[in-house]
C-alpha cells in the first residue's frame, strides 16, 4: 500500500526524506505548492522503496502542456528546492545505488553564492562499479534554472541507468570562461531517455562525454533524445563572451538516437559556432575504448547556426591519445536553415550515410564540406541542397552535387503562436518537429 507524506511550508524536507527511506513499498512526498525548502538534500539508497517527490497539486495542472514542457510560468504552483546560503553542495543528490525515484513538478533554484557548482547530481563522477550507479530515476515536469545574470555551471549531472527526463525546462546555465551544460552525462551504462524538454546553456546545452568513465570499458549506451529544444539566447553574444560552444555534443556513446528535435542559435565564440558536434574523444586520455557507434539523427530542424550544422570527427585526433574508430552514423530527414555549412567532415564515421536532408536557398554556403584527408566513406542519398553552392566542397566530391538539386517541397516544422520568433533572440512559442517528407 502506498504511503503519502505531506510536507508543509517550514517542515524539514530532509527529515521527510529520511523517514521515507525507512518505509517499504511506494512512498509519495507531497510538497505544498509555492513553498521553498532549503537544502542541500540527499535521497537515501533504499532498494525496497519507490519514492516520488512531487508538487501537491492535481496532475491535470501539468497534463496538457503546450509546448510539451513546463515553462517558468508554472513556477507559481511548484515547490522550490533551494541551496542554503554559502553551501557548495548540489541542491539535490542521491546516495550511490539509489533506485526508483521520481521527481514531479518541482522548481530547483540557482546557487547564487556558488554559481560554478551543479544543481542536481544523480550519479557521481567517481563511481567505479555498476552497483553504485543510481537506477530508474525520473525527472518530469521540473523547472531547473540558473540565475539570469550570474548563471550556473550545470543543471543536471545524470550518470544513472534507466533514467528519464521528460517535459522539463532547463535555462540560464551560463559560466564565463568555462564550459557549462544544462544536462551532462558520461559515467553511465544507460539506457537514458530525454524527451519533450527545453535546454539552455552557454557551453554545450547537452553533453555526452567530456570526462572519462571511471569503469573500464564503459560507454554510455542506448541514449534517446526525442522532441527536445536546444536554444541559446542572443543576449549571450554580449553577456557571455568567451563561453559559447555548441548546442549538442556527443563525445562517446553507443546506440544513440536523436529525433524530432530543434537546435537553434549559435555563433563563433569559444568555438566556431557549430550546431551538433559528434567528436570521438578519449577526454582525459584514460579511456582508450572511447568511441561513438550506431548513431542516428533524424527529423530535426537546425537553424540560425553560424558554423556547420553538423560537425563530425570519427577518430581522436590528438597525437598519442588512443580511441576506437567511430562507426555507423546516419543523418536522415534534416532541415537546415541559416547555417554556414550543412555537414562538416574532419574524419568521417565508417560509414556515414546522409539521406533525405534539405537546406534552403538562404544557406548554407556548402551542403557538404569535407577536409582533404577524408576517405571516401560517405553516401548521400536523395538530398536537396539549394544554398549558394550545391553539394560538396573540400578535398572529396561525395557525389551530392551530381544528384537531384531541385528543392523538394518539405513538411518539417509546425509552430504555435508566433509571439516567440526565434530569429529575434527568444525561444519559439511552440516548435514541434513532426518529420521531414521529401516529395
Amino acid at each position: 500500500m502506498a504511503v503519502t507524506i505531506r510536507v508543509r511550508a517550514g517542515d524539514p524536507l530532509q527529515a521527510a526524506l529520511d523517514h521515507a527511506a525507512r518505509q517499504t513499498g511506494s512512498v509519495e512526498l507531497r510538497l505544498v505548492p509555492g513553498a521553498t525548502f532549503v537544502g542541500p538534500f540527499v535521497i537515501r539508497a533504499r532498494p525496497d522503496v519507490a519514492l516520488t517527490i512531487r508538487a501537491d497539486v492535481n496532475d491535470g495542472n501539468f497534463s496538457t502542456l503546450s509546448p510539451p514542457w513546463v515553462t517558468p510560468e508554472y513556477a507559481a504552483v511548484m515547490p522550490k528546492l533551494a541551496p542554503a546560503p554559502g553551501t557548495v553542495a548540489p541542491v539535490l543528490t542521491c546516495e550511490d545505488g539509489t533506485a526508483q525515484v521520481r521527481l514531479f513538478g518541482l522548481e530547483v533554484l540557482p546557487n547564487v553564492d556558488w554559481p560554478d557548482r551543479d544543481l542536481i547530481v544523480f550519479g557521481q563522477d567517481a563511481m567505479t562499479t555498476l552497483g553504485q550507479v543510481p537506477r530508474h530515476i525520473t525527472l518530469e515536469a521540473c523547472y531547473v534554472h540558473g540565475h539570469p545574470e550570474t548563471g550556473q555551471h550545470r543543471g543536471l549531472l545524470f550518470n544513472v541507468a534507466h533514467g528519464v527526463v521528460s517535459r522539463c525546462y532547463f535555462s540560464d546555465f551560463l559560466e564565463i570562461g568555462r564550459d557549462s551544460q544544462a544536462l551532462a552525462l558520461w559515467n553511465t551504462p544507460g539506457p537514458i531517455l530525454i524527451e519533450d524538454s527545453y535546454f539552455e546553456a552557454t557551453g554545450e546545452n547537452i553533453l555526452v562525454g567530456g570526462a572519462d568513465p571511471k569503469m573500464a570499458g564503459l560507454i554510455p549506451s542506448d541514449l534517446t533524445f526525442r522532441g527536445c529544444y536546444c536554444f541559446k539566447p542572443l543576449r549571450w553574444m554580449q553577456t557571455a563572451r568567451g563561453s559559447v560552444k555548441n548546442l549538442f555534443e556527443l563525445k562517446l556513446g553507443r546506440r544513440v538516437l536523436v529525433e524530432h528535435c530543434v537546435f537553434e542559435h549559435n555563433w563563433p565564440d569559444a568555438q566556431d559556432g557549430r550546431g551538433i558536434v559528434l567528436t570521438v574523444r578519449n577526454q582525459d586520455s584514460g579511456a582508450p575504448w572511447s568511441t561513438i557507434q550506431d548513431v542516428t539523427i533524424r527529423s530535426c530542424l537546425l537553424t540560425d547556426i553560424a558554423g556547420a550544422a553538423v560537425s563530425m570527427l570519427g577518430l581522436e585526433d590528438r597525437p598519442g591519445v588512443a580511441s576506437v574508430q567511430g562507426t555507423n552514423l546516419r543523418l536522415e530527414q534534416l532541415l537546415i536553415r541559416y547555417c554556414r555549412n550543412g555537414f562538416q567532415f574532419n574524419n568521417p564515421f565508417q560509414p556515414t550515410v546522409i539521406r533525405h536532408c534539405t537546406t534552403d536557398a538562404r544557406g548554407p554556403r556548402a551542403a557538404v564540406c569535407l577536409r582533404p584527408q577524408c576517405p571516401r566513406a560517405i553516401e548521400c542519398v536523395s538530398d536537396s541542397h539549394a544554398g549558394r553552392q550545391c553539394g560538396a566542397r573540400g578535398g572529396v566530391d561525395c557525389g551530392a552535387s551530381r544528384r537531384r538539386r531541385e528543392l523538394h517541397r518539405t513538411r518539417a516544422v509546425e509552430y504555435g503562436p508566433a509571439d516567440g520568433c526565434g530569429r529575434h533572440g527568444h525561444p519559439r512559442a511552440h516548435p514541434v518537429v513532426v518529420g521531414v517528407t521529401l516529395e
